[in-house]
């Protein structure tokens, strides 16, 4: 029969207690950097298929495929995309509430600054825009696509303090 002492039982709990500990500890932290990690990856899928679904858009535009008042309307829509998008990210990854409204709007102005586009308004024809106008979507988008490449990055780095 083996007899234990005290010193040995403490002992025995002491090493129980410490398995226990490193199992709760590592399943713990393992589950809340899975969580982080999957929810990082859902936010940044969202702000690639918003970017892959943009430049359709601008393609688009320069392809001559909307009509005046559908053009209105797809702004619209990627406005509230954009201002959803970044009310969700914003408590989690301090993301300003403006991340993309210069962004949007900006294309929006260059777009009801052609004649071409004001003077098909009204009836809703079909119309094409001007050679200027064109050019200046197409460098608005070169130069501003890195904008969602800067919120991957964000998002991305953002670490819990």
């Amino acid at each position: 029969m083996i007899i234990l002492e005290i010193a040995d039982i403490i002992s025995i709990i002491g090493i129980i207690a410490n398995i226990v500990l490193v199992y709760w500890l590592t399943t713990t932290i393992q589950d809340r950097i899975n969580n982080s990690r999957i929810l990082k990856d859902f936010f940044i899928d969202e702000i690639r298929s918003l970017k892959n679904d943009f430049e359709e858009f601008v393609s688009g535009l320069l392809n001559d495929d909307f009509l005046p008042k559908n053009i209105n309307s797809d702004f619209n829509n990627f406005n509230l995309k954009f201002s959803n998008l970044i009310k969700h990210l914003n408590p989690k990854y301090t993301i300003s509430d403006n991340y993309f409204n210069n962004f949007s709007y900006d294309l929006h102005a260059i777009v009801e600054n052609d004649t071409n586009y004001l003077n098909s308004f009204n009836d809703n024809d079909k119309f094409q825009f001007t050679t200027e106008t064109k050019t200046a979507i197409e460098n608005y988008k070169l130069e501003n696509l890195v904008i969602f490449y800067n919120l991957i990055v964000k998002i991305n780095d953002y670490e819990k303090k």
